[in-house]
């Protein structure tokens, strides 16, 4: 890969949760990045080495970058709301759909190598089991499901452009992620406030902390193989033995409120493609992520009281 001797890597979204860390994981690795985002620069001390580029995925065309430097284009922008309305659609379709596709596009005319899209488990919908990475069975239930369903067929279309690679991630969390799952349930055990779990255990799903999801979006880029990959954690609990880990974790004990209706749907992912096809092994455990996640907040609070 490269068509210098370092590497260039176009990343969309660079200065959101996942993003950000994966821009510190390529530098780390000796790639060059160029990075966009709605903002003149990531607000993290990231930034040297790296170059900025404006650009909102939902309103311009394409960043305004030097296509031909480019090795590689890993597109991490995506809206970070799930609501399930009309009045959100277009936003998906903007950045999820149209901007996949002018990037897609931009990739194929230019002659980059490699392409990686950000996808979700959402993108199937429910699943009885932990999903399949070869599952094709799209049946989202939100807007942002749909968008990302739509993308991923979009770079599986693309046989004659750039080497695809579509990423499902599953319940990424950590440092930053306030808006994700595993986070907001923290901070819920935290606070003391009320969790509903369906029936008597809850959703399954398997937790990634979000430094494995920057090394399996690197593994992908340095493998080069195409197809639909899962990047999840080792671990399979039920949200009910998340939360009393949490609450174990915290001194907290957490409160449940049991809701009475059908099974819940599976929300993990399995990742043994991933590990045989990109090397990816997933390295921090639940309990040793929640404790990370617990001490940075932690240091994090500190800092704003000046201690």
């Amino acid at each position: 890969m490269g068509r210098q001797q370092t590497p260039c890597v176009l990343v969309t979204g660079a200065s959101g949760f996942i993003g950000s860390t994966v821009v510190e994981a390529l530098l780390a690795r000796g790639y060059r990045v160029v990075a966009t985002g709605r903002g003149d620069r990531s607000p993290d001390p990231i930034s040297s080495g790296v170059n900025w580029v404006r650009w909102d995925a939902g309103r311009q065309p394409l960043p305004d970058a030097d296509w031909a430097e480019l090795d590689a284009i890993v597109h991490l922008a995506a809206r970070t709301d799930k609501a399930q309305s009309p009045e959100s659609a277009q936003a998906h379709f903007n950045v999820s759909v149209a901007a996949t596709f002018r990037l897609l596009e931009a990739a194929r005319q230019h002659g980059v190598r490699r392409f990686v899209l950000g996808s979700t488990g959402d993108a199937l919908g429910p699943t009885a089991g932990p999903a399949r990475e070869g599952a094709a069975a799209y049946r989202p239930a939100t807007f942002y499901g749909v968008a990302k369903a739509c993308a991923e067929l979009l770079c599986r279309a693309y046989g004659s452009g750039p080497a695809a690679v579509v990423l499902r991630f599953f319940h990424p969390y950590g440092l930053r992620g306030e808006r994700f799952l595993v986070n907001r349930l923290l901070r819920a055990v935290q606070e003391g406030r009320e969790v509903t779990v369906e029936g008597p255990e809850g959703i399954r799903l398997n937790p990634i902390w979000v430094g494995d999801v920057a090394e399996g979006i690197c593994q992908a880029l340095e493998a080069a193989r195409p197809g639909v990959f899962h990047l999840a954690g080792r671990e399979t609990v039920t949200l009910r033995q998340l939360l009393e880990l949490m609450g174990r974790l915290t001194g907290r004990e957490p409160r449940v409120r049991m809701l009475l209706g059908p099974p819940p749907s599976g929300h993990a992912g399995r990742w043994g493609r991933a590990r045989r096809a990109l090397g990816f092994q997933p390295r921090v455990l639940l309990e040793e992520g929640l404790g990370r996640l617990l001490a940075g907040e932690r240091e994090r609070a500190g800092a704003l009281r000046g201690e």
